[in-house]
């Protein structure tokens, strides 16, 4: 009747380790699924969206130019509507300035200064009173984020966080899934090895090397520290071959020190040609002369200043590339 139950046992204890067997293996691979795919979407989404980032900021830059010059026609004009000199009027301005516009002995500029200042204060005194219409320039308004969906408001950066936060918690659920069930199948397996020590039957355990399996005589002094055998072999995820960046070849945006050959008379600015060659990668990519700030998101701002002539800036590796 013992050994009858210690088979039981060992039957109950060998389904209930199979099926956690299984689970275990599935939940493996749906989460190295999700691991690859995260790191696919990652990849190629922060390319997109760094293109699509320079050239929404582009877009802003010539916008606002061209805001600039409306509004600045805009305050010509408005100038024009309040000033009585621009209409065929003598401006008279405070007393002191006409005190200013009549001494004698007064040179030609001094007559300009004065007539300018009137000009100015009447002109002021008459938008104060109401007296002339003033209507304020529209605020410069940027052009919309990269790829708003027009039913959610979401943007181009929006929705790549989005994304890659539901690949995270979808890759956090299956390990935790993952966890339970390797408590179970732990479980299974211990009374497994107890019930073949009951038993007094042997176990195979794996050769690490490869060959023949080796033989273990389980008892009951010993079955509680035979291994747990592992799931699956574990596997390295990469980023796709095609959304490979290359490294550029400068250790760090801190610039090279100076040379022997500019140190003895050479040109040692920073922007010189020969400091340029030592900022670049043999990917033709060049980085910036002091290391960029990083936003949030963790993007590289822009630095401040022209852009390179035939390249654009990447944001995501914080380099200058060229647009071929």
């Amino acid at each position: 009747a013992v050994v009858e139950q210690a088979r039981k046992r060992l039957a109950d204890a060998t389904k209930r380790y199979n099926s956690a067997l299984r689970l275990s293996n599935e939940l493996f691979d749906a989460q190295q699924g999700i691991s690859h795919n995260l790191a696919f979407v990652t990849a190629k989404g922060r390319q997109e969206l760094a293109k699509a980032t320079n050239d929404h900021a582009r877009v802003v830059a010539q916008a606002k130019h061209l805001w600039m010059r409306e509004k600045f026609d805009h305050d010509v004009k408005r100038m024009q509507d309040v000033l009585p000199s621009k209409k065929g009027y003598e401006p008279e301005g405070t007393p002191y300035i006409k005190k200013y516009l009549s001494s004698p002995g007064r040179i030609a500029e001094h007559h300009v200064v004065g007539q300018c200042l009137a000009d100015v204060i009447d002109g002021s005194i008459m938008v104060a009173e109401g007296k002339a219409p003033v209507q304020k320039f529209r605020h410069f308004v940027p052009p919309p984020a990269p790829g708003v969906d027009k039913q959610t408001g979401e943007d181009m950066a929006q929705r790549q966080h989005r994304v890659e936060a539901e690949y995270r918690h979808q890759y956090n659920i299956t390990g935790s899934k993952l966890n339970a069930s390797e408590i179970e199948r732990a479980r299974a397996w211990r009374e497994m090895m107890r019930a073949k020590a009951e038993l007094g039957l042997p176990h195979e355990q794996a050769n690490p090397s490869g060959g023949y399996p080796r033989i273990i005589k389980v008892d009951l002094s010993n079955y509680n520290h035979i291994p747990l055998p592992p799931y699956r072999a574990n596997t390295h995820v990469s980023i796709p071959r095609e959304f490979q960046r290359q490294k550029v070849s400068v250790a760090s945006y801190t610039p090279p020190a100076a040379t022997t050959a500019s140190t003895a008379g050479g040109n040692d600015s920073k922007y010189s040609a020969a400091k340029i060659r030592e900022r670049k990668g043999a990917d033709g990519t060049v980085a910036p002369v002091s290391e960029p700030k990083k936003t949030k998101d963790g993007l590289y701002l822009r630095p401040a200043g022209r852009t390179r002539k035939g390249m654009r800036w990447d944001p995501v590796a914080g380099v200058w590339v060229p647009n071929s």
